[in-house]
C-alpha cells in the first residue's frame, strides 16, 4: 500500500514500520504468514512518530479496513468450525452488555479518567452506535474510525476501547449468522 507522506517538517508513521507491517499483513493474508496477525493486533498497533512520516489518518484508515477483513475471516472461520449455535450464544451475551452500556450511557458505563477521552466523542461514537439499528448494520469501520480526542479528565481509555472492540466484534458475528 502507497500511503501519502506528510509535508516536510510535520510528523507522521515511520515509513519503515509501517511498510514492514503491511509486507507482512500482505504474506499471512496470502497464506504465507510466519506467525499470526489478528484484527486485534492491528487495532493496537502504534508507530513511532517522524517528521515527513505517513500522513497518520491515512494509516490509521487502513488498518481500520484491514482488521475488519481479518474480523470477518476469523470469524468466519470460527462459525465454519464451531457451528452457528456457539456463535449465537456469544452474541447474545455481547449483546447484553452492549445495550447495558447504550442504556446507560457515555458517563454512566465508563468510569473516569486523568488522561482519557472527552465524553463529548465517546457521546458521540455511543449515539452512532445506536442509530445503526441492529448489531447486524453496524459498520465496524465507522466505529474503528471515530476521532476519540484525549482529556485530562476523561472517560477510561481502556474501557471505552474494549467496549468498541466488543461492538465490532458483536457487528460482525450478526453479519455472519444473519
Amino acid at each position: 500500500m502507497d500511503f501519502p507522506n506528510t509535508l516536510t517538517g510535520v510528523q507522521g508513521y515511520d515509513p519503515q514500520a509501517v511498510d514492514a507491517l503491511m509486507a507482512r499483513v500482505k504474506r499471512q493474508y496470502e497464506g504465507q504468514g510466519l506467525g499470526p496477525i489478528s484484527a486485534g493486533m492491528l487495532v493496537e498497533t502504534r508507530f513511532d512518530l517522524v517528521a515527513g512520516g505517513y500522513q497518520v489518518q491515512a494509516v490509521d484508515a487502513a488498518l481500520a479496513r484491514l482488521a475488519d477483513t481479518f474480523e470477518l475471516r476469523e470469524q468466519s472461520e470460527r462459525l465454519a468450525r464451531l457451528g452457528k449455535g456457539v456463535i449465537l450464544g456469544e452474541l447474545e451475551i455481547m449483546d447484553t452488555e452492549l445495550q447495558r452500556v447504550l442504556g446507560l450511557g457515555a458517563v454512566g458505563a465508563f468510569d473516569y479518567a486523568k488522561r482519557g477521552y472527552k465524553k463529548r466523542d465517546v457521546k458521540k461514537v455511543l449515539q452512532i452506535i445506536s442509530e445503526f439499528g441492529g448489531l447486524d448494520r453496524v459498520d465496524a469501520f465507522v466505529v474503528r474510525s471515530q476521532a476519540l480526542r484525549r482529556s485530562r479528565s476523561g472517560l477510561d481509555r481502556d474501557q471505552v476501547d474494549e467496549f468498541l472492540a466488543l461492538v465490532t466484534a458483536a457487528s460482525t458475528r450478526a453479519r455472519i449468522t444473519a
